[in-house]
């Protein structure tokens, strides 16, 4: 029996929704480390699991996954079965710009338009042999995983990880007399002279912008890279300066650190702090010296770009060990381990599941690596003062692979596909949001072993739908809970439009106020369950060694970033 995310117990589903309303709060997180990784889906990463009468595979990982081997015309008797690939892939980088790939592939809902002209031999129908990515499975089984999340946007890298950062792909702050807070920037750059809002080159280069209706793309007229508008770290008072409104919590210094590697001349689609000119420029919204190279202590400190040459030293997890974690975390894996399809000079060597798990090992080790001096885990061992850390893994995009849950259907302007309004005042995400569904997995000493959010048969998906707000929501109810004034991303005045925090797919079915995410988090505290990473070591010194053993000197290539000039990283 095939289930989807449209199928529903009604009464188990109350039963939930009473457990919600009696759910007041989540535990209190002193660390938050959000991990992202690269294209894939659930059916994709997790396929191959669940029996199928004609696919012939095996028992799902685990019971009330919804992952589906079928293809998308199983209905009308047409199996396109799954099959394996490896992460490293066949060196093909798959359609997922919003137009045509997105389009084309959710084709107004029918999800059958994988494999539209551009693939013969249909790679999208996928899935990741379990022996390449076992320790994801490991983490979904000891911890927690969610059928139902969906990327906030409908396109490739840029777009999600402005998203994962700010809330939205928006190019200028909310209040714009001409509305363009209502258009999204819904694609990858082209061939720009460095990242950013340093970044040259001509209009054509500069990334596409998608209207409200989520299916005209425009040039960038404002040929920069430079997006005026908040994140979750940044706000404009209504004098219009900028501040950073983690610089005074009570919290680890830095408050935040963004992980990424980057390098001079590639424009890095990965870095998304350096697309904000609030953060790039010091405390103002134009000229000034490039970030990275500037010295103010306000911003520059916060940013840790991990160079090409300064990646063996792998500083979220030197960080880890040396008691410096910050209170917020975004860490972007090298192209090298991350999931990304091989590609460029340097091949993906399907190492992102082992450094995932040295993150998640280092974290709940962290008391024993540290000499005592630090508990991320939240152990409350001895005289160290606990410090639990809620750990998010999820994907930045679906990379072209087949998916066969449709993103829910929001559009909040009126008419018809292909004929939106989306002069509403709201008008949230109108004609662009949401996108395919991404894997999510959820680690903290609060998460119950094997928690699947979303269960099927039941609860179903109502309810238990998450996004990329969701996280940025979670975040910011984490720290308010501490007394820390962590409003939401957007301002509500004199504009009422509001960004991904304020318009989570989950928000809605649980208390109020409402809490993103809350049932990853019920409970009890348990110990730590270590990750076996797919190396033979199983601590964290795998990456942070890893390019020092590549050769005799200690060197490697080093183009190991999205490729310049490609479209779909």
């Amino acid at each position: 029996m095939r289930f989807t995310a449209r199928i529903l117990l009604l009464v188990s589903l109350a039963a939930m929704f009473v457990h919600a309303q009696t759910q007041t709060k989540t535990p209190p997180f002193t660390h938050i480390v959000v991990i992202v990784q690269e294209n894939r889906t659930p059916d994709n990463l997790f396929g191959g699991s669940p029996a199928h009468p004609v696919c012939g595979v095996e028992d799902p990982f685990e019971a009330g996954v919804d992952i589906d081997n079928g293809g998308p015309n199983e209905a009308a008797g047409a199996v396109t079965c799954l099959t394996p690939m490896s992460i490293p892939g066949n060196g093909i980088d798959l359609d997922h710009t919003h137009k045509p790939g997105w389009i084309n592939q959710y084709d107004g809902g029918k999800m059958d338009g994988a494999c539209l002209k551009t693939y013969p031999s249909c790679p999208q129908y996928t899935f990741v042999p379990k022996s390449d990515d076992q320790p994801y499975f490991d983490i979904a089984t000891k911890y927690g995983f969610a059928n139902y999340m969906f990327s906030t946007q409908e396109g490739p890298s840029f777009p999600a990880h402005q998203f994962l950062f700010g809330g939205s792909s928006a190019p200028v702050y909310p209040g714009d007399p001409n509305q363009l807070y209502k258009y999204f920037v819904a694609e990858n750059s082209k061939g720009l002279m460095g990242s950013g809002c340093p970044a040259t080159g001509s209009q054509s280069q500069f990334a596409l912008w998608v209207d409200p209706t989520g299916l005209s793309e425009i040039k960038d007229p404002n040929d920069s890279e430079c997006y005026d508008r908040n994140t979750l770290v940044t706000f404009q008072d209504s004098s219009g300066m900028v501040h950073d409104r983690t610089s005074t919590w009570a919290v680890p210094q830095p408050a935040w650190k963004y992980y990424v590697p980057t390098q001079t001349g590639i424009h890095v689609v990965w870095n998304a702090p350096q697309d904000d000119p609030q953060i790039c420029y010091f405390a103002s919204t134009g000229g000034g010296t490039a970030c990275g190279s500037n010295n103010s202590t306000e911003y520059s400190t916060h940013v840790d770009v991990a160079k090409k040459n300064n990646m063996q030293s792998a500083p979220i997890l030197t960080d880890i060990q040396n008691c410096q974690l910050p209170a917020i975390s975004w860490v972007i894996p090298d192209e090298l381990w991350s999931d990304h399809p091989d590609q460029g000079e340097l091949k993906d060597a399907g190492l992102g599941p082992s450094w995932v798990a040295d993150i998640v090992d280092a974290i709940g080790n962290s008391y024993a690596n540290s000499g005592g001096k630090c508990d991320y885990w939240g152990y409350g061992t001895g005289s160290i003062k606990p410090e639990p850390t809620a750990i998010f893994i999820t994907w930045d995009d679906w990379g072209g692979f087949y998916d066969h849950v449709p993103p829910p259907f929001v559009y909040q302007g009126t008419g018809s596909p292909g004929n939106w309004n989306c002069t509403a005042p709201n008008g949230w995400g109108c004609g662009y949001v949401y996108g395919f569904r991404v894997p999510l997995l959820v680690v903290s000493n609060w998460t119950p072993q094997g928690y699947v959010s979303g269960a099927i048969p039941s609860p179903g998906a109502q309810g238990f739908q998450h996004d990329f707000g969701s996280i940025l929501a979670f975040i910011e109810n984490n720290f308010t809970q501490q007394g820390l004034n962590l409003p939401p991303i957007a301002p509500q005045t004199p504009v009422k439009y509001t960004y991904a925090d304020q318009n989570t797919l989950d928000a809605v079915y649980n208390t109020e106020p409402a809490i993103p995410l809350w049932d990853f988090f019920q409970g009890p505290q348990r110990g730590f369950a270590t990750i076996a990473p797919l190396q033979t070591t199983q601590d964290a010194n795998f990456f942070m060694s890893y390019y020092q053993t590549q050769q005799p000197d200690g060197t490697y290539p080093q183009p190991t970033g999205p490729e310049d000039g490609d479209p779909d990283d």
